[in-house]
């Protein structure tokens, strides 16, 4: 975020700062109307893939149903 591997306090609340402002353009963009930037592929195909298991709901035992949840988390991507 900083580019630094020991910044001061200052340009640490300045690169926070920063990263506020910019988010709170890009959810001023969503609000107004603007489409979100396309995500990548691998987010597409994690969605999807969540949204079946979701759609099973009904079908699945709990069990099942929070291991198809589970499968598809991975905190690496």
């Amino acid at each position: 975020m900083l580019g630094a591997h020991h910044p001061t306090i200052w340009k640490l609340i300045d690169g926070i700062k920063k990263k506020q402002s910019l988010t709170e353009v890009k959810v001023e963009q969503l609000i107004s109307g603007q489409p979100p930037p396309p995500s990548r592929k691998v987010y597409r195909d994690l969605t999807e893939r969540l949204r079946n298991v979701m759609m099973e709901y009904g079908n699945l035992s709990e069990l099942d149903y929070l291991r198809g949840i589970a499968f598809n988390i991975d905190l690496n991507v």
